[in-house]
């Protein structure tokens, strides 16, 4: 009976945890619209309306909704006071669960944006901050280009590249901006919210934004790429789409850049050839050794001859060589797929070179930053010396070191997540061992174990008859003491 009422405690707080998080997202007033299945089919999906819906479906139960849940919050804030025209909303998955199917919702959160019933546009980026989601909205809306014209747009620009990188469309003329506005709006559909796309025609301005390339000049009309320390040539245009967009996805990045964990997920889906070198951050503090400089000079030699994106790995596409710095033991379970299962603290780094996450070039010793350059210049070649390996196999001893290693950090992990985490956690484990011990109970103890003993019993008293000694008959006892006396 005991065990039973912690049972019925423990699920008791389990459900005013769970009203506790639905109203975590309530209706107070946050300027975002609660959408029923009437609502949704009305306002949402009713064509020849000039409004744009950004919806934001969700579970109550789901913790990283209710963390990202402010950022919504802001979003619907900014377009209540700077466009009208715009509107968020929101859909409980729980509760309105046709729209969810319908819409395909797989995952909380997802966000799709509603221009109408027939152009609706999911939030696909890792990112997810009132920045980001402004950004994608109003390049949905209007997925074009700006026209810059003066120098404090420019220094926007560059104030923001880290977190939106730039291609630019250098000119001669405001007159040739309506020639190639075709391609410019083919671009934007290609790259659509990743990548901003300026035209630039003054003379002074062209002239700033090729002093940021490595190009020492270069005659309109002209492309280019602005992002943060990104070491981006200044390219004429006469070059195909395809090569363009590929120009893009290498040179959005910088040359060498401590990822963010966004960033790092993104460079990994980017189809360029990563080189990744792994440090112990704590270790390091505020010092920079001078590997580290040793590695950003390599970086930018090799992206200053590698103007072009390159073909290598029977790509079918040129791709391009990212370079990157991160904490070894954040990204160890990476490293171990990729092959590295320590950090050799006598370099102080580990680097592996990696094609996305399928595959890695494999040597029989620690890549070094003095070999590293060679090493590059033989994958490019595809010299049989480098060996390519697959990274994700089920008959791969790094796959089933990582599975255990990822199963271990999963499990000690979810208690450093949220105090929310670890309640419910916890509760479903006290469920399940109080189940267990319940039915453990009943089964040795209780009714259910009456009718497996009673056989036995029954056994066991025919055995103990059978063994007891005679009976012994009372008056010959008693003459028997008689005659000893």
């Amino acid at each position: 009976m005991n065990v039973l009422c912690k049972i019925l405690v423990a699920l008791f707080f389990n459900f005013l945890l769970y009203i506790g998080s639905i109203y975590s997202l309530g209706d107070f007033k946050d300027h975002i619209t609660d959408l029923q299945q009437k609502d949704f089919e009305e306002k949402v999906l009713r064509k020849n309306e000039n409004i744009t819906w950004f919806i934001y479906f969700f579970a109550p139960w789901c913790g990283y909704c209710q963390r990202i849940y402010p950022e919504v919050v802001k979003t619907a804030e900014y377009f209540i006071l700077n466009n009208n025209n715009i509107q968020i909303g929101k859909v409980d998955c729980t509760i309105q669960t046709e729209i969810c199917k319908k819409e395909k919702i797989q995952a909380y959160p997802t966000f799709k944006l509603f221009l109408n019933e027939s152009y609706v546009k999911k939030y696909e980026k890792p990112k997810r901050t009132v920045k980001d989601f402004i950004r994608f909205i109003e390049s949905s809306k209007n997925p074009q280009y700006t026209h810059i014209t003066s120098q404090q747009q420019l220094d926007e620009i560059k104030a923001e590249i880290r977190n939106f990188p730039t291609f630019a469309l250098l000119l001669q003329s405001n007159d040739d901006i309506s020639k190639y506005e075709e391609f410019l709006l083919t671009l934007s559909n290609h790259i659509g919210n990743e990548i901003s796309i300026i035209t630039v025609t003054d003379p002074k301005l062209v002239s700033n934004i090729i002093k940021l390339s490595i190009s020492e000049s270069c005659d309109p009309p002209c492309i280019m790429v602005l992002a943060s320390n990104n070491e981006s040539p200044t390219l004429p245009f006469n070059h195909s789409m395809e090569f363009i967009i590929n120009f893009i996805n290498q040179y959005k990045f910088p040359s060498v850049f401590f990822p963010r964990q966004d960033e790092f997920i993104d460079s990994l889906h980017s189809g360029n050839l990563l080189v990744i070198m792994g440090i112990d951050v704590k270790l390091l503090g505020q010092n920079y050794p001078e590997y580290l400089k040793e590695f950003e000079k390599l970086a930018v030699q090799i992206r200053k001859e590698n103007v072009l994106p390159v073909k290598f790995s029977n790509s079918a596409h040129p791709r391009g060589i990212i370079f990157l710095i991160v904490d070894f033991f954040t990204y160890s379970s990476l490293f171990r797929e990729f092959g590295i299962n320590n950090l050799n603290y006598t370099q102080g780094y580990s680097i592996v070179i990696s094609d996305g996450l399928k595959y890695y070039y494999n040597l029989p010793k620690d890549i070094t930053i003095k070999h590293l350059y060679n090493t590059i210049k033989l994958i490019l070649k595809e010299d049989p010396q480098i060996s390519k390996k697959k990274a994700y196999s089920i008959f791969s001893i790094n796959s089933i070191r990582r599975f255990f290693y990822d199963l271990n950090v999963a499990i000690s992990s979810v208690f450093y997540k949220s105090w929310y985490h670890a309640i419910l956690v916890t509760i479903v484990i006290c469920v399940i061992l109080s189940g267990c011990t319940l039915c453990t109970c009943l089964l040795l103890f209780g009714d259910i174990a009456e009718s497996y003993f009673l056989q036995d019993e029954h056994i066991q008293n025919i055995e103990l008859q059978d063994n007891m000694p005679a009976p012994i008959d009372e008056e010959k006892s008693e003459n028997e003491t008689k005659k000893e006396r």
